[in-house]
This record gives C-alpha cells, sequence and structure tokens, in this order.
C-alpha cells in the first residue's frame, strides 16, 4: 500500500541536543572579557572497576587551588555531577568522598571557584574557554558544543593508552583528537596556560572534527 523497499537512505540531521546546546549558547550573554575555566570529574560516589586509573578526584582539591592560584582573575566553576551530590548528602562511603568533600570546601572559600551542580546552569557551563575533566560525558558534550578543547586529566593516562581494554572504546581513543591527556595537576595547569596564552588556537583542526 505505502510502496515499502529495503532501501536505506542515511539523511544527515545532526544531533539535536547538541544543536539545541549551540543555540541556548547564542542566546545566554556571557562577560567573554573574563576567562571561565570549568572542571568537571565524571561520576567519583560510585566506583568503577580501574577508576584509580581514571578518576581526577584525587586531585581535585589540589587543582582547585592551583588553578585559583593560576589564574586569580579568571572565573572557575567545579561541576559536580548530580549523583556525587546526592551521594555526599547521604553520607554514602567511597574511597573518594573526602576529595569531593575538600573540593566543596575550597568553593565556599576561595571568592572565583564556585559550584554547580545538576541542569542548574549547565549552558553556561558550556560558555567556558577550557574544560577539565576525566571520563565524564560531559567532555564530548562540551566539544561537540562549543569546538573548544578538554583537558582530560586522569592519574594513569599513560597506562590507558596501552591498556587494551581502554582502547576498544571509541570516548578514550578520540581524547586526544578532541584535547590533551595529561596525568598531573602541574601538566593540566601547564596545558591551561599553554592554550589561554596562544588565545584558543590550538595544533589540531578542532572545529574541522566537530564537522565530522
Amino acid at each position: 500500500e505505502h510502496d515499502l523497499s529495503n532501501k536505506v537512505f542515511l539523511i544527515p540531521g545532526g544531533y539535536p541536543r547538541l544543536d539545541q546546546n549551540i543555540l541556548k549558547l547564542n542566546q545566554i550573554p556571557y562577560n567573554r572579557n573574563k576567562t571561565k575555566i570549568v572542571v568537571a570529574p565524571t561520576v567519583s560516589m560510585r566506583e568503577a572497576p580501574d577508576c584509580d586509573l581514571t578518576y581526577l578526584a584525587p586531585f581535585l582539591p589540589d587543582l582547585l587551588m592551583r588553578l585559583a592560584n593560576e589564574f586569580p582573575l579568571a572565573e572557575i566553576e567545579l561541576r559536580l555531577h548530580p549523583q556525587d551530590i546526592s551521594d555526599l548528602f547521604a553520607k554514602r562511603s567511597c574511597n573518594f568522598r573526602h576529595f569531593l568533600e575538600e573540593a566543596c570546601v575550597i568553593t565556599e572559600k576561595i571568592s572565583n571557584i564556585s559550584l554547580s551542580v545538576g541542569d542548574n546552569g549547565y549552558t553556561r557551563s558550556l560558555h567556558a574557554d577550557i574544560l577539565i575533566s576525566d571520563t565524564s560525558s560531559f567532555a564530548y558534550t562540551f566539544f561537540f558544543s562549543t569546538g573548544k578543547p578538554v583537558i582530560f586529566l586522569s592519574p594513569g593516562n599513560e597506562r590507558i593508552k596501552y591498556h587494551d581494554k581502554f582502547q576498544k572504546l571509541a570516548s578514550i581513543r578520540i581524547r586526544d583528537e578532541i584535547g590533551v591527556s595529561v596525568d598531573s595537576v602541574d601538566a593540566a595547569v601547564e596545558t591551561c596556560n599553554s592554550y589561554l596564552a596562544n588565545d584558543g588556537k590550538q595544533c589540531n583542526d578542532w572545529e574541522s572534527l566537530r564537522s565530522n
């Protein structure tokens, strides 16, 4: 009746969520004259296999203090996963709990560091000049929404590169195409400085990769 066939036609239509992000970014005003750095670790209160290699949580307190000292005029935002916030309030036991608690205390004490959770300010987080993350899906949303680079900070980044389990994951394999992988706070801060000093210019073709 409908003259159906088994032919399949692929119509390039984009990714609706990213399209909406881009639309919202153009509608929300922000201070282009002020550097913004967002730190967004993956959910850390629910430990996963080999999370000691991937989670940046142990670096959080030192990273926030170093960023605040290195970039005193910048706006620094800690974006915790909503599950972590829930688990912190529920007093869930976890090896990484004290790192997150200390990080939250720092956001209350240091004037240029703020805490953002859940959907509150989600789009505003995308206005960052640079994102520091680990295995959080927000890292990929950030890059493909903005074309701006990500610093992937994980303790075991060098080991991950040669780990069969991780190299099977496309999200791990493309890390160095959408950002820079580092395994220390020193390297993360140095990369931030390098990126900001070059006014966003990188050796990788960020916009071309996003369009592909």
